[in-house]
């Protein structure tokens, strides 16, 4: 799939309140101030910071930012690791006084990284205006640094040998621990993945790998559970559907541990794909989910609820980007219209993954995997065709994808999907959740400060909207 070249660049870095944004959010630039910062807390200069990648931006204009980098470290001894540090920005003096605020600590960061383990949990970059947490340090998700510790992850594992088909009897052994860093969002939600090697007295050897997943709000249990249903309902019989295997639930770290099916994110290597052979593959999964009975799902958001997300993100975008102004307006307008009318429609209710993108999706050769279960509800299965349709829309703005080759691939997408199930996709109904999903991705661009889908928020985001809006109208 061809991809086109950016657009105009948006400048949101120009923050009087945070002077030193456009420095902390360019990788590039804090690989190389980074080292001065750590050297100083007590980072062995053997060490070197050989890159640095910042994956996550949250963004509050004139208030705060926090950026989650990823710094990659070389030793001369030819070791490599990565690590994972979150900064929150703030101005100048809100910054030393929130940090004179946190609970004083004295002990280390307890970090899996062997370089980073001897330095402070939390610090204040002064230059930056930037407080500094090493992982897996972080104020909402202390049990962090248990999911982590090798000694609490061999523990689990030898107390819950039969999940992995080994026997107890066989005295198995945890002999090492590692953990990969998958996901964070910090504060909310964490994705490792876990190496461990295992013996037996009599001499064999067990790799095992799986992942955790750990939550800040309370609720690890309550997704477990539901991941549990899922995978009970959805692996077995006609239309079964890979999702890797729940395995259980740690009390003590508010994690649950899940089964590794290994593939490759489908998001990162969609252009390679061939989507006349990908795209009916992509509509047999969401339909064989749609086509599922699964007892006892809460209902999914209506579209009143998706309705006043929107509203809310709209008014948002708006502020930021006045020049959509016009756009944004004409598109609440039709949303409202379109509303009261599609609720009186009588639409199926069925189970409904409830984030259904494209990020979803694992591919591996010709099998697909679908993942992240927490929004399983029982609802109008269109809303996640729509969202998926959106997902995709929004790589022409965040990868650059060629706007013909997406339209062409979500036709056959339809088509198949729409072949697969037996009630009628309603192109109004369609457009009217993507258009919805869209406005709240763009929103998200300006929060996340998505450089790429930034320079395209005038030109392809606006098309995309517009195309949208003419279907709604044309099917009403």
């Amino acid at each position: 799939m061809s991809t086109r070249s950016a657009g105009c660049q948006t400048d949101f870095f120009n923050d009087t309140s945070l002077p030193g944004l456009a420095t902390a959010v360019d990788g590039g630039r804090m690989a190389e101030i980074f080292p001065r910062h750590l050297f100083a807390l007590g980072l062995n200069p053997d060490w070197r910071v050989s890159r640095c990648a910042v994956e996550k931006i949250y963004y509050r204009p004139h208030k705060r930012c926090g950026i989650l980098y990823r710094l990659h470290f070389h030793h001369p001894a030819q070791t490599e690791t990565n690590e994972w540090l979150y900064g929150e920005m703030l101005p100048k003096d809100d910054a030393l006084k929130h940090f004179k605020k946190l609970p004083a600590r004295s002990e280390h960061n307890h970090s899996a990284c062997t370089c980073l383990s001897t330095l402070p949990a939390t610090s204040l970059w002064q230059d930056l205006n930037m407080i500094l947490w090493i992982f897996p340090h972080d104020p909402a998700m202390t049990m962090l640094a248990r999911v982590v510790a090798p000694e609490a992850v061999a523990q689990s594992v030898a107390a819950h040998l039969p999940w992995f088909g080994l026997s107890p009897a066989a005295a198995w052994r945890v002999v090492a621990t590692s953990c990969d860093r998958i996901k964070l969002m910090p504060g909310k939600r964490c994705v490792l993945r876990h190496h461990v090697k295992l013996v037996a007295p009599a001499g064999p050897t067990r790799d095992l790998t799986f992942y955790s997943k750990t939550y800040g709000d309370g609720k690890t249990r309550s997704r477990f559970a539901a991941l549990t249903t899922a995978y009970e309902h959805l692996t077995s019989g006609t239309g079964a559907i890979n999702i890797p295997r729940p395995l259980f639930f740690l009390e003590e770290s508010d994690t649950y541990w899940q089964e590794e099916w290994p593939g490759q994110a489908l998001v990162e290597v969609f252009a390679e794909q061939d989507w006349r052979e990908l795209m009916p593959r992509l509509a047999g999964v969401i339909a064989a989910l749609h086509q599922k009975r699964i007892n006892g799902l809460s209902p999914a958001p209506a579209l009143d609820g998706i309705y006043r997300e929107v509203t809310q993100d709209a008014a948002k975008l708006t502020k930021l980007l006045p020049p959509l102004a016009g756009l944004l307006a004409a598109a609440m307008a039709r949303l409202h219209a379109h509303k009261e009318n599609l609720e009186q429609q009588a639409a199926p209710a069925t189970p409904v993954h409830g984030a259904c993108r494209i990020e979803q999706f694992l591919i591996r050769g010709p099998e697909l995997a679908l993942i992240d279960f927490d929004a399983l509800a029982l609802g109008d299965p269109l809303a996640d065709v729509a969202e998926f349709i959106a997902s995709l829309r929004y790589l022409e703005l965040s990868r650059g994808f060629a706007s013909a080759d997406v339209t062409a691939a979500l036709t056959l997408f339809c088509e198949s999907y729409a072949a697969r199930t037996p009630w009628p996709c309603d192109r109004r109904r369609l457009a009217w959740y993507a258009l919805a999903f869209f406005i709240t991705k763009l929103y998200a661009a300006t929060k996340n400060c998505d450089r790429r889908a930034l320079q395209e928020l005038h030109t392809a985001g606006r098309e995309i909207c517009e195309g949208w809006l003419a279907m709604m109208e044309a099917h009403a």
